[in-house]
């Protein structure tokens, strides 16, 4: 089943109508969708947001601007996605959570932390799902990421090029199920322009301060060994941006580890978020 079993509720933030879903009761999980063709909550999520929920968490996630079910903005920068995603927080009322990011949805993570004052918001901790950099990566490695970002570039809403967008995104492709291949599509097919407008807008944000120090809150990192979209070497290279992380790599394992390694996933961020114990 690819759909979160949470009603689908709306809030207006920043004049975007905003798709969001909650479920549960205990700490705060905050969990943040990727920047790829189709990418929302649904999609990101339909393996985690529900287990997380019954393993004693308050789940929240959001379609951020663009995405899902939430409207387009006139801005499609990962800036304004960032102060998208801070108003939400403010919004629903959550100033404490565990942040949980996949790709782009991990690069705001980690802007949300850095930034956590600005936004009276207190992050714990954070888990982090192949983060999109927030660092400088070395020039062999970015040749790798430019030709990711030349293929998302091609995509388009059809059958065809979203099986072989997801056939490269699973390194197991027993996870390439019709219904996952009929949201994806479905997704794309109603965000298509805003899609190609991210696309122009790239993915530029303001550097300088979030790179002057290692990130020192407690961290954990999955990264896929087979991962064709932000290749492992950069999971590598975030070893020297993270003080205070531990590092898991996954064999047979794309750019999804949430999704290819779910029941895995799922344990250690309720291991690692220290859940309450039911008597």
């Amino acid at each position: 089943m690819t759909r979160i079993r949470a009603d689908r509720q709306f809030v207006d933030v920043l004049g975007l109508r905003t798709a969001f879903y909650r479920k549960g009761r205990g700490p705060t999980l905050v969990l943040l969708h990727g920047s790829s063709p189709g990418a929302c909550s649904e999609l990101n999520w339909f393996r985690n947001f529900d287990a997380l929920a019954d393993a004693g968490f308050d789940v929240f996630a959001f379609d951020q601007a663009g995405f899902g079910y939430t409207a387009a903005p006139e801005d499609h920068g990962v800036e304004f996605r960032y102060r998208h995603a801070a108003a939400v927080l403010q919004q629903q009322g959550i100033q404490q959570a565990v942040l949980v990011g996949n790709s782009v949805g991990g690069l705001l993570a980690v802007l949300l932390h850095a930034r956590q004052k600005e936004n009276s918001l207190t992050i714990d901790r954070l888990v982090l799902a192949a983060q999109f950099p927030h660092f400088e990566i070395p020039a062999d490695v970015r040749a790798l990421m430019q030709q990711h970002v030349a293929r998302l570039s091609g995509v388009e809403p059809t059958p065809e090029s979203i099986r072989t967008l997801t056939s490269n995104t699973l390194a197991d492709h027993r996870n390439l199920t019709d219904e996952l291949l009929q949201l994806r599509l479905e997704m794309l097919g109603q965000t298509y322009e805003a899609h190609r407008a991210r696309g122009r807008a790239g993915v530029g944000f303001d550097a300088e301060a979030v790179r002057a120090q290692p990130v020192a809150v407690p961290t954990l990192i999955f990264w896929g060994m087979d991962d064709h979209s932000l290749p492992v070497q950069i999971g590598v290279a975030a070893m020297q941006h993270f003080s205070n992380a531990e590092f898991v790599f996954l064999p047979r394992c794309g750019h999804w580890p949430q999704i290819e390694h779910a029941d895995h996933f799922n344990r250690l961020v309720a291991e690692f978020t220290h859940p309450p114990r039911n008597p």
